[in-house]
């Protein structure tokens, strides 16, 4: 069995060295031809077309009888239809199943390279422990789950080796939508690898013990489990336990190795359920996590004399603590240090999953059966997610998030009673006697952050990550708890459910369920379409493509019908052909659209797409990529534009509407700025001269003159200080009401926050009244200027908080959410939030999407 430096030519780990996609699949298709304990494949494609690899790593008669385990896994994870008798002996028939996943931060270079050397020692170590870990575990070694990102990280590093910029920030992304917010994906699993990674997780495989490892913590070495308060109470007891016993055993073993440096119960909670390794508690998943130092193949001397006095949290950097018992006093880092330690972690997990083996496989029934017990005994029994929703395709697109996670979901047969209200048949059912109740009930109910503090009356701790996410009120689902059992006649969804749109057709269509039914009609005439569903958009977005007339209807008619809505599109389907398009549209994408009868003469100016321009950074800008996927994903054709576009100036002869993502105005003007200092701890160098810089004082000469001359300017979040600080005139009216205030009085570090909407304003058409919106350090506008539009507002104090943790929320009650601001022959939306984050908000996209239509001049 080929050792990785036969193959690669160097050692992984080695100064200077980082092996690609293409190096490390070609060691293990090497390593798996040459062993009968190693089984490498392709579980699909990354979001670019490379494979998601699997290398499956035991004994050879583990592997020759691998789908009796893997059942055995399933059964056991899944629950239902054992006994405990049957439990404990498929336990003690089975063999642990444990998950390594190496690369997700593409940056955070080791682990990739680590995992050649893992599989090689594990494949051929003749060790007593090496060999009782393939006896009793099967190893599930993913050696990189972001292919496409250690591809241009380390493409990026080659170029830049041996130069002035050496180890320099690469200036995009590394995964093509959404680089380090690729591990925030995981419930909500809308890229490519994410959901290949959740089918292997919560359908193939069932792995008792998952092992996530990264790099970001300094000075410590390393930060191993246990894990430190805030505690998700949805996560069961006894996964908390096993989290400790398992990293117990991993801290013995660096301290018996000599390994310094190990810190637990530091900065990394359990609180927040969207990373792979927090999800995976929600599944009843022993999740590990490692974050070690030195993420880069340039050694570098870290100087005592740098090291803050304590952490954050504050633990001493010097002085032994019970969580730091033996601190690291500095020296020089090579990445083979990191490789090492990283090694130490996963041969550790593998021991302790050996040795414990099958206390893992009957635990993960125990937490399993105990749920559903839990969903059977406690409040809430169950979820109703109603067919009446403001957005159906978007509750749909709701319980598919949740089939994809695992989650089990029920459909009603008939019209049934629940906590004495009845529910029509078709209604979704999410019951919480299943096995993955915490993963179900964390995105139906909200998050209710503690308030943790420094010190008692001190500053408080922001959370790892968000505080609060619930997901059903992101995407304007609504989801009724039922307290109380009930009885109904439920089918188990085996497919995801779809919307299939329909056509509505008389004055009584409303009420003629005969007539909503008939949604085959392709004739010629007037249609409008509901602007309710995002997939209105998507809809529209085709059919201005296939060449149709469309216009919007900016009232409702005191005589009309009821698709004369506030923001309705109306299309005109002049022949056979162009009614064929427009039902095939409407059924598609799961919308409604009424046909008028007698259509009357109307006089409402035709639409086209604007020509959308969005802005890029060469700061490279997670919110920048979230955009840019919405984009797409509704059809929306946009052109990026970077900093030497837009200094080129005639942007209105270009574009219509022009997106500032979220980025703070210094980053925008000045970019990378050739004169910085050294950003972080490490190899440190400056990006390369042509990506320095950002617009420039005549970049902004050119927004300003885009916006005066007749242009949309969209800007989210940080973006709206650009236009506060620096445009002038109207903006010196608006202010942040809350940006400047110190954190003991306002305080709201990622939330669901309620927003109270003006749906008869143009850039609300299509919204319900009552949404939710995504608070993460964001804004709260104030102005007294008449001529500034209000198209948002945030809920009064005690309506405010939906999920998660606000302090103050007196201080942002009833200030605007989002600003229409009139500004020469053009406007700027201010958003105080952002709309579209990270792809799951779905109940706000239409704020967004309202901005990217203009009229179509001359028809």
């Amino acid at each position: 069995m080929p050792a990785p430096a036969g193959v690669l030519g160097f050692t992984p780990g080695d100064d200077y060295k980082l092996a690609d996609f293409s190096q490390i699949k070609d060691y293990f298709e090497k390593l798996d031809a040459a062993s009968d304990r190693v089984m490498v494949s392709s579980a699909g494609k990354s979001t670019e077309g490379r494979d998601m690899l699997v290398a499956v790593i035991s004994s050879d008669a583990n592997l020759r009888e691998l789908a009796r385990y893997k059942d055995i896994a399933r059964r056991l994870a899944r629950v239902h239809g054992l006994s405990d008798a049957d439990a404990h002996a498929l336990a003690a028939e089975g063999k642990a199943i444990v998950w390594i996943d190496n690369g997700l931060h593409a940056s955070e270079v080791a682990s990739a390279q680590q995992a050649m050397t893992l599989a090689w020692r594990v494949a051929t170590d003749e060790s007593p422990e090496m060999r009782a870990v393939r006896d009793n575990v099967i190893l599930v070694l993913l050696p990189t789950i972001n292919p496409d990102g250690l591809d241009k990280v380390v493409d990026w590093y080659r170029r830049t080796l041996n130069t002035p910029h050496q180890d320099s920030a690469m200036p995009w992304l590394y995964q093509k939508y959404i680089g380090h917010d690729n591990n925030r994906d995981f419930y909500m699993q809308t890229q490519a690898e994410t959901r290949v990674l959740s089918h292997l997780l919560y359908e193939e495989w069932l792995p008792e013990i998952l092992y996530n490892q990264h790099q970001g913590t300094w000075p410590p070495r390393i930060f191993v489990p246990p894990f430190p308060d805030p505690f998700n109470p949805n996560i069961d007891p006894l996964i908390m336990r096993s989290i400790d016993l398992v990293g117990g055993a991993m801290l013995r073993r660096f301290e018996s190795e000599g390994k310094d440096g190990v810190i637990s119960r530091h900065e990394f909670s359990t609180w927040y359920d969207g990373s792979i390794r927090t999800t995976a508690y929600f599944h009843n998943i022993v999740g590990i996590l490692t974050e070690t130092g030195h993420a880069s193949a340039t050694p570098y001397t870290y100087a005592r004399a740098d090291f803050p006095r304590e952490l954050d949290d504050g633990i001493s950097t010097s002085e032994p603590s019970t969580n730091y018992p033996n601190p690291w006093k500095g020296g020089t880092l090579h990445l083979k240090d990191a490789v090492d330690y990283m090694l130490t972690g996963s041969l550790g997990v593998l021991d302790v999953a050996a040795k414990y083996r099958e206390s893992f496989l009957y635990g993960i029934y125990q937490v399993g059966a105990r749920q559903i017990e839990k969903g059977k005994s406690d409040a809430p029994r169950a979820y109703v997610i109603p067919p009446q929703q403001h957005d159906l395709p978007a509750a749909a697109l709701f319980v598919e998030t949740l089939m994809r996670g695992g989650g089990e979901v029920h459909r009603a047969d008939t019209p049934f009673t629940a906590d004495g209200k009845v529910y029509d048949a078709g209604s979704w059912v999410v019951r919480l006697d299943q096995p993955f109740r915490p993963f179900a009930k964390d995105l139906l109910e909200p998050q209710r952050y503690p308030d943790v503090r420094s010190s008692a009356g001190g500053t408080p701790v922001p959370p790892y990550d968000v505080a609060g996410w619930t997901l059903a009120y992101q995407m304007g689902v609504r989801a009724v708890a039922i307290q109380t059992p009930f009885d109904a006649m439920l089918t188990r969804l085996e497919n995801f459910p779809s919307v299939t749109g329909r056509i509505r057709t008389g004055p009584d269509s409303v009420q003629d369920e005969r007539n909503a039914r008939a949604h085959a009609i392709a004739a010629p005439g007037l249609y409008l379409l509901d602007p309710s569903a995002n997939q209105a958009f998507a809809a529209v977005n085709a059919l201005l493509a296939a060449g149709l007339s469309v216009s919007r209807a900016a009232t409702r008619p005191s005589d009309g019908g009821p698709g004369w809505t506030h923001g309705a599109f109306a299309v005109v389907a002049r022949t056979p052909a162009e009614a064929e398009l427009l039902t095939t549209a409407v059924r598609q994408h799961g919308v409604v659209a009424d046909l008028i009868g007698r259509p009357k003469v109307i006089a409402l100016p035709r639409i086209r797409p604007a020509r959308i321009a969005l802005y890029r950074s060469w700061i490279a800008n997670i919110d920048e990529g979230w955009t840019r996927w919405v984009l797409e994903q509704f059809g929306f054709q946009y052109t990026t534009v970077t900093n030497a576009d837009i200094q080129a100036g005639h942007l209105t002869d270009r574009f219509d509407v022009l997106i500032m993502p979220s980025q703070s105005p210094r980053a925008v003007l000045d970019g990378h700025r050739p004169d910085e200092t050294r950003s972080r701890q490490g190899p440190w160098n400056p990006v390369p001269v042509e990506y320095q810089g950002g617009i420039g004082e005549s970049g902004l000469a050119a927004l300003k003159t885009f916006v005066d001359a007749g242009g949309t300017l969209v800007a989210f979040d940080q973006a709206s200080d650009l236009a506060i600080e620096h445009f002038g005139g109207v903006f010196t009216r608006v202010h942040d009401a809350v940006q400047r205030l110190d954190e003991k009085t306002f305080f709201c570090p990622g939330s669901v926050l309620r927003i109270a909407v003006d749906t008869n304003a143009p850039a609300a058409f299509g919204m319900a009244p009552d949404a939710a919106a995504f608070f993460a350090g964001s804004r709260g506008f104030e102005t007294d200027d008449p001529s500034v539009v209000s198209v948002a507002r945030y809920a009064p104090a005690g309506e405010l908080l939906m999920s998660g943790w606000l302090l103050g929320a007196d201080k942002l009650a009833g200030r605007h959410a989002l600003l229409d601001v009139p500004y020469g022959k053009g406007r700027v939306l201010l958003f105080g939030f952002r709309p579209q984050f990270r792809g799951q908000p779905h109940g706000t996209f239409k704020l967004l999407f309202n901005a990217l239509y203009v009229k179509s001049v001359g028809r």
